[in-house]
């Protein structure tokens, strides 16, 4: 294949170029970590205009319909429309008046505006903040308090209360709450005047691009800052000095692949893949139904007809589609299988592994991606190896606890947690340190085991909150115990707790209203005796200590989609109380209180 080399004027650094091809794939970039996100999608626009950037649904309600395949020319185009909207809408009524740098929000359905907007506002140097609609509007509005947030754009009716009523809990501020424009309007033929945005990196490395914000399960929600330099974590990942050739995460994974994702576009994950996946490793970020959730036959149908090559996903949506039929025959034809914010369970994987790659998406908001060696095997699928330059150390919690696994039997495993230790010299990798900058380690609160042959090799199993202490000073990790509980057919959701107290308890939500309650437990039955062969004698779970969600109080859900167990666990505390106290059997509690996260 012949290959033509172009030099880039706007590099701003001599002998940086551009090597692109007849397949559209720009093969050789300037030195990682020079030029800023926005920098390189110019450089897409000037040598691949005709290379597909996104791939939208031409009806949001019907996948049937097919898709529309944005090219890097229309997407600069839409950028531009929305340039223009901004200057005339938003930065006259709210910029402030002290000279600061402007902020504005924006929730919208799970469409391709999230990465346009983003766009336009680093050309204007605005701050985009990105608030979950699900939070408490409390929430919202203190993210918007600490951020000196100015407007909040909304992208769709269904959102217009949501953002009146951020703006009515922070009336001091004088909250703008404006309409953003309808995507037609956005990728609208029409040619918008062309924006030039060419600062070099060094003036905007640390400027900050995107807001972010934690999950706020232990209280209110962290903004976290990403600056234009922190979103090419990706890029300089990939050039770890213990990195092979072609070894890491983008080269051997992501490039120019069709990837889809139903995690929210406002998470890290989703913004990764809609945002710094298409322009670092010129691939394709396939979107689907902008619904806020997203069922299993949509997951499916979008894989199909967007032509997708890979996924990523939460445990919850990869084995929902793996008990399918039709879904686990469209995950096994895939190239890649991703999965992210929490394990994936050992039997949903052994369906996939023959037949597609399976990996872990691990890393935080706060810290960003981890950079890992993945197996390529299949047996180690789930277990990873540290390059030494991200300066991560794994520290003993725990003496050897019950992991509540039924393939382990009674097997008992040392917890380590994941510290990430500050060195100068590996400032690049630590982009945690970016963000809390007065801090010199950072525990991130990962769980982790060591391969069973003792070899240098980690797999992660969970969170330090997923340890539960009972009285008796047994120990059991709640995350895997709730991943096995999934597997159960019928069941949407899973809490596992009772820290401090003698026994476990279950508390669990069904798909279905229709099912009875005697069926549900008949169902449950077979999967509580599989987890008790793994659990210690007195850590086995009772059929009279598990409730039923009721249908009218559904467990509260975070932003990836998987069950917040905090927040589920204290809605329903009073109902655990009673079961505690009474034993009497399964519970169905008639409660009419909704679910306020």
């Amino acid at each position: 294949m012949s290959t033509t080399v172009a030099l880039i004027s706007d590099c701003r650094q001599p002998g940086h170029y551009v090597a692109f091809d007849s397949a559209d794939i720009i093969r050789e970039w300037p030195t990682p970590g020079s030029l800023h996100l926005p920098g390189l999608f110019s450089l897409h626009v000037q040598h691949t205009p005709q290379k597909t950037m996104f791939s939208v649904p031409r009806d949001p309600s019907n996948i049937l319909a097919g898709f529309r395949e944005i090219s890097y020319s229309v997407a600069n185009n839409a950028v531009n429309h929305l340039i223009s909207w901004l200057q005339r809408s938003i930065l006259p009524a709210c910029s402030p008046p002290n000279g600061s740098p402007t902020v504005i929000a924006y929730t919208g359905p799970k469409d391709v505006r999230y990465p346009l907007l983003a766009l336009a506002c680093a050309k204007l140097e605005i701050a985009l903040l990105l608030p979950s609609p699900e939070f408490v509007i409390a929430a919202q509005a203190h993210l918007v308090r600490t951020t000196s947030c100015t407007a909040f754009l909304y992208g769709s009716s269904g959102l217009l209360a949501n953002a009146y009523a951020v703006a009515d809990s922070t009336l001091d501020l004088k909250l703008n709450v404006i309409e953003a424009p309808e995507l037609d309007v956005i990728l609208s033929p029409e040619l918008a005047p062309n924006f030039t945005w060419d600062k070099p990196m060094d003036e905007v490395r640390d400027q900050a691009w995107i807001i972010v914000h934690t999950s706020g399960t232990t209280g209110l929600p962290k903004p976290i800052r990403y600056t234009h330099y922190y979103m090419l974590g990706f890029q300089l990942g990939d050039i770890m000095p213990e990195v092979k050739g072609g070894e890491g995460l983008g080269e051997s994974v992501v490039k120019g692949g069709r990837w889809y994702s139903p995690i929210p576009t406002l998470h890290m994950v989703g913004l990764s893949l809609s945002l710094s996946f298409p322009i670092l490793f010129s691939g394709v970020a396939v979107f689907g139904p902008p619904q806020p959730t997203t069922t299993s036959d949509q997951i499916v149908q979008t894989l199909q007809y967007g032509k997708c090559q890979a996924i990523a996903a939460v445990p919850l949506h990869i084995d929902a589609l793996a008990r399918d039929p039709k879904g686990l025959e469209v995950l096994r034809k895939l190239d890649v299988v991703a999965f992210a914010g929490a394990p994936l369970s050992r039997p949903t994987a052994e369906k996939l592994t023959p037949h597609t790659r399976v990996i872990s998406l691990i890393g935080s908001t706060e810290a960003g991606k981890y950079n890992l060696r993945y197996a390529n095997n299949e047996e180690d699928w789930e277990y990873h190896t540290f390059y030494p330059s991200n300066g991560f150390v794994l520290e003993r919690i725990s003496s050897p606890t019950t992991t509540a696994m039924p393939e382990n039997g009674n097997k008992d495993e040392e917890l380590f947690e994941l510290v990430i230790k500050r060195d100068p010299g590996l400032d690049r990798w630590q982009q945690i340190f970016w963000v809390y900058p007065h801090l010199q380690e950072f525990r991130t609160g990962d769980l982790w085991v060591r391969h069973p042959s003792g070899r240098d090799a980690w797999k992660v199993v969970g969170r330090t909150d997923d340890l539960i202490i009972f009285a008796h000073g047994t120990k059991m990790n709640a995350a895997m115990v709730e991943g096995t509980f999934r597997q159960c057919e019928g069941v949407s959701g899973v809490v596992v707790g009772g820290k401090g107290r003698e026994r476990p308890f279950l508390l669990v939500e069904w798909e279905s209203a229709s099912v009875a309650d005697e069926e549900k437990m008949r169902i449950l039955e077979i999967w509580i005796d599989r987890v008790n062969k793994g659990c210690a004698e007195m850590a086995k779970f009772r059929k009279e200590l598990v409730v039923f969600a009721n249908m009218d109080k559904k467990l509260v859900r975070n932003v990836k989609g998987g069950v917040a167990r905090k927040a589920s666990e204290m809605i329903y505390a009073k109902e655990i109380e009673e079961l505690y106290h009474r034993k009497l059997g399964p519970t169905v509690l008639d409660c009419n209180a909704k679910s306020t996260t």
